[in-house]
């Protein structure tokens, strides 16, 4: 009886959430600083964060129940180039940081794109991909 109960239940919130947008990154990060904002909420002078706390859990829900899917695609899409932009150069400093004994990373100054090259080969022109600057460096 409470397996049939479950079957249908699941069955109603199928239908239900048919044509709705659902989870996405956008949403899990909403998670995660809604549970920052929570803990946050705790400490005694700090209790402006319970507000932030309800007001990002109603986003989630608007964004989780919307049936205009292609305004939450949007926002989505806006977040993770957001999200790689800042990723994307830690994982540059990280790998700059890895390889800081076997090479010489350059900035563009033109474009601001960073080159390697191998330590030790003493003076080197490196040509910008990017822009085709030339720059004449020691590595």
């Amino acid at each position: 009886m409470f397996r049939n109960f479950l079957q249908r239940y699941a069955y109603r919130m199928s239908v239900f959430m048919q044509g709705r947008y659902g989870v996405d990154d956008l949403y899990k990060a909403m998670f995660a600083l809604s549970i920052v904002f929570i803990v946050l909420s705790y400490f005694p002078h700090l209790r402006f964060f319970h507000f932030l706390f309800l007001l990002t859990i109603v986003l989630m829900y608007v964004r989780f129940f919307s049936r205009n899917i292609y305004k939450r695609q949007q926002e989505n899409i806006a977040y993770l180039k957001l999200k790689n932009k800042v990723t994307s150069r830690f994982y540059l400093y990280k790998r700059m940081w890895n390889e800081r004994k076997i090479k010489k990373y350059f900035k563009c100054k033109k474009c601001g794109a960073h080159w390697s090259v191998p330590k030790g080969v003493g003076k080197v022109e490196i040509t910008c991909k990017n822009c085709k600057t030339k720059m004449i460096r020691k590595a």
